[in-house]
């Protein structure tokens, strides 16, 4: 028979036995830590490429409507401008702008545009692969609540392929959720020819 001594004191010395003895724990944490470090990695690269992506949408946005804004001052009859030829050196410069900062799909715009209202041309990607961008080039518009400024506005919609999916099903299988498949950016620049 046990004595109540007995079992207390060899309590310790199990104690002592059980937690002693790691071999094994840092394989034990690795696998618990490194889905969750693997999950922040691929956030951080995804987000990051989508917010890199999304200023050169920007600054392209700001060349092609400071281009806009030079190019053509005649809003009354815009006689010179058909297919939105008086707006097609702002296009190239948006496509240039992309291409020299290598962005990936590279799009490059159609030399003409098809009108889609009052001074606004839509030019649409020749390049395969990016069916969803999209150029808008807006003469004349009106900004300010004061005097009216006349300005050219340029709204550029393009492919994302930082849709962050694949992080979704990380955390959750099956996930259906997913960022927008495009990044739009605009700019404003006032008529410089007025």
């Amino acid at each position: 028979m046990f004595s109540g001594n007995t079992i207390r004191s060899g309590l310790p010395a199990l104690r002592s036995s059980l937690f002693s003895d790691c071999r094994g724990s840092q394989l034990v944490e690795l696998a618990i830590s490194l889905p969750v470090l693997a999950v922040i990695a691929i956030g951080i690269a995804q987000f990051s490429g989508a917010y890199n992506l999304k200023q050169i949408l920007n600054n392209a946005a700001r060349e092609g409507a400071r281009t806009a804004a030079s190019q053509y001052s005649d809003y009354g009859t815009l006689s010179n401008c058909t297919g939105g030829s008086c707006v097609a050196a702002a296009a190239e410069s948006v496509s240039n702008y992309l291409q020299g900062a290598g962005v990936n799909p590279a799009c490059a715009f159609s030399t003409t545009g098809t009108s889609v209202g009052t001074f606004a041309w839509q030019f649409t990607s020749t390049s395969s692969g990016c069916g969803s961008a999209v150029l808008l080039i807006e003469q004349g518009v009106p900004i300010g609540s004061g005097p009216v400024v006349k300005s050219a506005r340029v709204t550029l919609t393009y492919p994302s392929q930082y849709s962050m999916g694949s992080l979704f099903n990380m955390l959750s299988p099956g996930s259906s959720t997913v960022m927008p498949s495009t990044l739009t950016s605009n700019a404003i620049m006032p008529d410089l020819m007025n």
